[in-house]
């Protein structure tokens, strides 16, 4: 059941020209999992204005869209925890967030996991690019398109 309201999530390709990055919730995956703010025990994603006074080297970042009108992306990172953050596995946000927040957290957890696994054109080896207009990567060499594969379920 992706989305629990139709109207949670837009899957964009690009963020609008008028959104914020400082409200934004960016899903930080270092260490195995996701870099957060415990509210209560309640993960939650980092705001782009908590991501900027944070000192961890960010491998890459990618819009996914947005939700309920907040801007969301996704980004592979290294460095040490800062202080007053957690790293949460998937795992632990199951049962403790809202279920369209778990859905956005397993998106991007898959969305990171393809980008990194498909840097390379499994066709001719040339490193792919970002589509211009779709949520793929294509190899400027042999044109072939690879589309990341999403899993609506855990079994």
């Amino acid at each position: 059941m992706w989305p629990s309201d139709p109207d949670d999530f837009e899957s964009l390709v690009a963020p609008p020209e008028n959104a914020s990055r400082d409200d934004a919730w960016f899903f930080v995956r270092m260490r195995g999992g996701f870099l957060c703010v415990s509210e209560q025990g309640v993960p939650r994603p980092l705001t782009g204005d908590e991501l900027r006074w944070i000192d961890i080297d960010a491998n890459f970042e990618h819009y996914l869209g947005q939700h309920r009108g907040r801007s969301i992306y996704v980004m592979q990172a290294t460095g040490a925890v800062p202080e007053g953050y957690a790293v949460a596995g998937l795992r632990d946000w199951l049962g403790r967030v809202e279920q369209s927040i778990f859905y956005l957290a397993g998106r991007a957890h898959q969305i990171i996991d393809w980008h990194t696994e498909h840097q390379y054109c499994g066709r001719c080896g040339t490193a792919m690019v970002d589509h211009t207009k779709d949520r793929a990567k294509q190899c400027p060499s042999c044109h072939l398109i690879n589309y990341p594969k999403l899993a609506p379920s855990i079994i």
